[in-house]
């Protein structure tokens, strides 16, 4: 991977986080973003200020899993995804991020919102269109549009390639 130019990087949910890591570590590499309901923190904020909500429980290492899926109707494809889940590390959801770098550079971005889930929250993904002067669009779809909107997910990143 190290001879990669001009990357597309896709980031969804909490993978917003890795993208910006990812992109900030390597930006000449990178042509492009598309965060899809995914999480981007602003320098100073956490995960838990994003969504409203206390941080997870220090004691553990991990969380996720109980709510995991919920918004996939068909029952078949929610087992099947629940049964390759795994709990998400819980330092990089609550401490502290340092994503300076990636929010001082310029980027070429979309941002693709999930319309029939509740978080990420609009005004957070709207906020970082905004900041990224990127494309902002939405997707009639929960959370996991990779999953359950497979051709309309396709047919808007195949506009980047």
């Amino acid at each position: 991977f190290e001879d990669l130019r001009d990357v597309i990087l896709v980031g969804t949910s909490i993978g917003g986080v890795a993208l910006g890591h990812a992109a900030q570590e390597v930006p000449e590499r990178i042509a492009r973003i598309v965060l899809i309901d995914a999480i981007l923190p602003v320098p100073g904020e956490t995960l838990a200020q994003i969504g409203n909500r206390a941080p997870w429980d220090a004691s553990r290492l991990t969380y996720g899993g109980k709510h995991a899926f919920t918004d996939i109707e068909q029952p078949e494809l929610r087992e099947w995804a629940k049964a390759r889940y795994t709990e998400q590390p819980r330092i990089p959801a609550d401490g502290p991020l340092d994503l300076a770098k990636f929010w001082s550079l310029k980027w070429k971005a979309d941002v693709l919102r999930c319309t029939q889930h509740a978080s990420p929250p609009e005004a957070h993904q709207r906020r970082n269109a905004e900041r990224l002067g990127a494309r902002y669009s939405t997707l009639d779809a929960g959370h996991y549009p990779m999953l359950t909107h497979v051709d309309e997910l396709t047919r808007y990143l195949l506009e980047f390639a």
